[in-house]
């Protein structure tokens, strides 16, 4: 059976701006390769002393007992934390002289990521990249939607990499209904009838009801299943679960205690990363506003959470008073391409991952009504364009430093294991944050 080729809409758009771009994406990353293109790669710079010389010097042969054909060398870089084949004008001189078949995988592909489940190969867009993040939030509903795509758009049509792939292997009951529970998942996070945050509610409530029973190496459930599936399609359950998320109440922050300790982590684990540089602007800013309201004085890295939910609270309100209904769009957006690029089978169960999603939401609401730049502009009540812009820095920044970094992401969720709060009772405040 030939193989079916989807991808969102937006992503057949996609076009790398090279020196147009704001950034690059050749810096303060892990770039593997494997044995193929190095082999590759070494044979093509052979013409070349100056580049053979690089070659050489950076890229770095993994040690024998980590070595394997797939992860067989990586790119050491520079003391600045960027890429050393990159030219005077941060544009890669490998791919200008090679072209894409010899760079490995991920310099040939990204911020494409590719997945496969039975014969259905989906291509999915990074929002570690600038131009996807506007392609992803800027781009119309529609454009969200999977449709089909004639691989020859791709950079390397006859050597695709896969970064995941999940047989249709019945046997594994967890892994073969992954498309009709993901199926679920989206379609919840595209009920724009309810706001933003209550698809967040439907979406924690169907994953807890799952978890129990829909997990890694569960057993074969296709009845349960299939009512839970058709349970949390039902307008009768989406009525009753949005009354009783309208009405539950939550005036403590400790959201907010949660937030607050992963960016002053990521601060103290990079405090050089862009990321880390835009939250400790805005702690800075809050420090300076709650001092200036009150008698009392803040010492240490650390806010006092009463006060500062208080500040954001009113921010909060601000932004959505002004911006609310576009955030609403942008927000869905952001959220229907995890769940897509995604998948959740990669974790214990589904709800493990849309917990750590919520709280992942929580945090990038706060960078974005907390942006001294984002109150500003809505003080001036500039056009929302403007908002906008500022809007895709802070989704990219977030992605490059929180979203894709899975080192990053075991810490916080090994940090939240053990303090408990893996569970559906801490799932609301995240989700009212």
């Amino acid at each position: 059976m030939a193989a079916e080729y989807k991808s969102p809409a937006y992503m057949q758009e996609f076009r790398c701006l090279g020196g147009d771009c704001e950034d690059t994406c050749c810096q303060h990353w892990d770039i593997r390769f494997d044995k193929s293109h190095y082999e590759k790669l070494r044979d093509a710079v052979q013409a070349d002393p100056q580049q053979q010389q690089l070659f050489e010097t950076f890229i770095v042969l993994n040690a024998a007992g980590q070595s394997s054909d797939r992860d067989y060398a990586r790119i050491n870089m520079n003391a600045d934390g960027y890429c050393p084949f990159l030219d005077n004008a941060g544009l890669c001189q490998l791919h200008a002289r090679y072209g894409v078949a010899p760079l490995s995988n991920i310099c040939a592909f990204f911020p494409r990521v590719l997945s496969s489940f039975a014969e259905r190969v989906e291509m999915t867009g990074a929002l570690s990249c600038p131009e996807v993040v506007r392609q992803c939030l800027l781009s119309d509903d529609a454009e969200q939607a999977f449709v089909d795509f004639d691989p020859a758009i791709l950079p390397r049509s006859e050597d695709i990499p896969l970064t995941r792939v999940v047989p249709g292997n019945e046997i594994d009951f967890y892994a073969s209904q992954f498309p009709s529970v993901r199926e679920a998942m989206l379609w919840l996070a595209q009920a724009d009838k309810y706001a933003f945050e209550t698809r967040l509610y439907f979406l924690s409530n169907f994953s807890h009801r799952l978890a129990p029973w829909y997990h890694q190496g569960c057993a074969q459930n296709q009845k349960l299943l299939n009512e839970e599936l058709a349970r949390i399609r039902s307008a009768k359950t989406l009525g009753t679960l949005d009354n009783y998320y309208f009405q539950y109440v939550t005036a403590e922050p400790v959201a907010l205690v949660v937030i607050q300790a992963v960016l002053q982590l990521r601060i103290q684990l990079a405090p050089d990363d862009k990321l880390s540089r835009m939250a400790t602007g805005i702690f800075a800013h809050y420090r300076e506003q709650i001092q200036a309201q009150g008698d009392m004085d803040v010492y240490g890295d650390n806010l006092p959470p009463e006060q500062l939910w208080q500040v954001y609270q009113q921010r909060w309100d601000r932004l959505n008073t002004q911006y609310g209904v576009r955030l609403e769009q942008c927000l869905s957006r952001y959220l229907i391409n995890c769940l897509q690029r995604e998948w959740f089978v990669s974790l214990p169960d589904p709800f493990v991952y849309i917990h750590l999603l919520t709280i992942r939401l929580a945090i990038l609401r706060f960078l974005i009504a907390s942006h001294p730049q984002v109150q500003h502009l809505l003080a001036q009540q500039r056009d929302s364009s403007e908002i906008d812009k500022q809007l895709v820095e802070i989704v990219y920044l977030f992605a490059r430093g929180v979203d894709h970094n899975l080192a990053f992401l075991q810490v916080v969720y090994q940090a939240m294991a053990e303090q408990q709060m893996m569970s559906f009772d801490y799932a609301m405040p995240f989700i009212k944050f």
